[in-house]
């Protein structure tokens, strides 16, 4: 936590001046009989922001052995043992105290964290939801309500209650992450992602995103993404570029220059820069191919422009990126050979799958990687819309 000054201002640990001095004011304007006591503990909470937790507990301990029902010195002497590694302690120390010139909120809160770090893990379940239900509005922004955030994030996630989990991960939008013991006594908190919808979003199907250095789900309809591991493809990219199956072998009996494989039925589609096994070689495009067939050409990119990232749609339609000096945009193209341009709004594209009705891409929005979408019975001038409402940059999306 952060330390006070008696001077005035220091601001450690988030916790300013004038937080601190709401915590001592109580202690100060105690009754009469009392005042000296008071000031002692006040002195004592000083001592905790100035100097830390190991002399500031020594203080704290006198105090609660010679006025043993004074909660609020239990709490501070609790919060400096978490401090310094005790939670045992603690958990002694906040046994059967609820409340006395600290918000009563304040005494789960700090019982979930060292219940959590002494591996009591249903009694922080039970503890931080309540203290985080106990915290008036005015508590935003506290770094134990954060905390009490954080450890009922990471086991309503253990639980398996994603709703829950997402509630909590929305509220610590922008804070800094968990504290190291947090972390390390809840995983789970570094394998998933808060990813709801934006207003208006469709995401009739799950994804994988590729973001912040690894690949995550993302359930249909938004909401908690979970780190994952993609299938193995059965074709891959090779050195060439070219294609090859996933013991590494070519996959066509000729060489050629081909790339950005996808899967549909039977059939592998991919891009080819040059495709030897075709009446036009040198003329590129996207192809499909089946085990015993020869590859079939299923475009031609314009001059200058190639054709890549195919991507089967509903009703045998067919996504595509063509890129070109002009830009990369999202294309269609339908059985009957026709292609049309889609998302205007569109210029710079990494990467697209297709989700039930809606067509996903990876695509640069307002200067940022995102996720926009477009409805893949689209007109030809309608936008694109974003997908999430959340800071999460990926580079790469395709379907589980």
């Amino acid at each position: 936590m952060g330390r006070c000054s008696s001077r005035g201002f220091l601001l450690v640990r988030r916790v300013t001046w004038l937080r601190c001095s709401t915590l001592l004011v109580p202690l100060i304007l105690a009754p009469p009989a009392r005042a000296g006591d008071a000031q002692e503990l006040a002195q004592a909470v000083r001592t905790y922001y100035d100097e830390g937790a190991e002399p500031a507990s020594k203080k704290l301990l006198a105090i609660v052995d010679r006025l043993p029902e004074r909660d609020d010195a239990a709490w501070w002497l609790a919060r400096c043992q978490l401090d310094l590694g005790r939670a045992d302690a603690a958990l002694t120390s906040l046994g059967g105290r609820d409340g006395e010139n600290i918000p009563g909120w304040r005494f789960p809160a700090l019982e979930a964290h060292a219940s959590l770090l002494m591996g009591e893990v249903e009694r922080a379940g039970s503890l931080a939801p309540a203290a985080i239900a106990a915290a008036p509005d005015g508590a935003s922004g506290d770094v134990l309500l954060e905390q009490a955030r954080w450890i009922a994030a990471g086991l309503a996630a253990r639980s398996g209650d994603h709703p829950a989990a997402l509630t909590q991960l929305v509220r610590l939008r922008g804070v800094e992450p968990a504290p190291v013991a947090i972390r390390a006594a809840l995983p789970e908190l570094d394998i998933m992602l808060a990813a709801p919808l934006a207003a208006g979003a469709e995401l009739p199907a799950p994804i994988l995103m590729q973001a912040a250095g690894r690949w995550w789900a993302l359930p249909a309809g938004g909401g908690l993404a979970m780190a994952t591991t993609p299938p193995a493809a059965a074709v891959l990219e090779c050195v060439g570029p070219d294609l090859c199956t996933a013991l590494g072998e070519p996959l066509l009996s000729s060489p050629g220059i081909r790339s950005t494989p996808s899967s549909s039925g039977p059939w592998v589609l991919y891009a080819a820069g040059r495709e030897p096994l075709d009446a036009t070689p040198d003329t590129p495009g996207l192809f499909r191919w089946r085990a015993g067939l020869d590859p079939e050409r299923i475009t031609a990119a314009p001059a200058g422009a190639q054709d890549l990232h195919p991507v089967a749609g509903p009703g045998d339609t067919l996504f595509f990126l063509r890129v070109s000096p002009e830009g990369t945009r999202l294309m269609r193209w339908r059985p009957d050979g026709s292609t049309q341009a889609l998302a205007p709004d569109l210029g710079a594209i990494a990467s697209l799958t297709v989700a039930g009705d809606r067509v996903i891409v990876v695509a640069v929005s307002d200067g940022a990687s995102a996720l926009r979408s477009v409805a893949v019975d689209a007109g030809f001038d309608q936008p694109s819309t974003g997908v999430l409402d959340a800071p999460i940059e990926p580079w790469s999306v395709r379907l589980p």
